[in-house]
């Protein structure tokens, strides 16, 4: 007796528990590689703004013959944006910290205050401290550098102002 041909329709559980751990594997590898790379565009991103404050300091040295001291100083040449919108008078010295458009860092000048001539700013993320970005400038010789957390510190870490060169 012949046995009736039965039409199968669909994926058998063995079949779907190997798709399923397939996906499984492939994510644990991507979604970390994924944000990862996140991280590293933000900072990044940040790090082409540290330039451009950088600039602006000399431009606000060079226009007013004296460097900046707050940041709607800094803001004098072209407008700073926060995540508030522009920079205002509330904003106050640079040693108070702002949050730039993007939301992701926060910036404030740090270091050694007394010397009027040389400026070191500091910008972190809370989210991961290691990825901050530190950038000086030494108005008397024009000497600037940039630095990025993990990528530019000698212990992978977080960037120390003793890996800036700038004096």
């Amino acid at each position: 007796m012949k046995t009736p041909k039965r039409n199968i329709n669909g994926f058998s559980l063995t079949e779907l528990m190997a798709a399923v751990s397939i996906v499984g594997i492939l994510s644990a590898i991507a979604i970390p590689n994924y944000s990862n790379q996140m991280e590293r565009t933000k900072q990044n991103s940040m790090a082409a703004s540290m330039e451009q404050l950088l600039i602006r300091i000399i431009s606000s040295k060079e226009e007013i013959g004296l460097p900046p001291k707050t940041w709607k100083d800094l803001s004098n040449q072209a407008v700073i944006m926060t995540i508030s919108g522009p920079i205002s008078d509330d904003e106050g010295s640079l040693e108070k910290e702002i949050a730039l458009s993007d939301g992701n860092y926060s910036t404030r000048r740090i270091g050694d205050l007394t010397d009027e001539n040389y400026f070191i700013l500091e910008s972190t993320v809370s989210q991961s401290p290691e990825r901050n970005v530190l950038g000086c400038i030494d108005l008397s010789t024009g000497a600037s550098d940039v630095k990025l957390g993990i990528v530019h510190s000698k212990t992978s870490t977080k960037v120390e102002t003793s890996d800036l060169i700038c004096k």
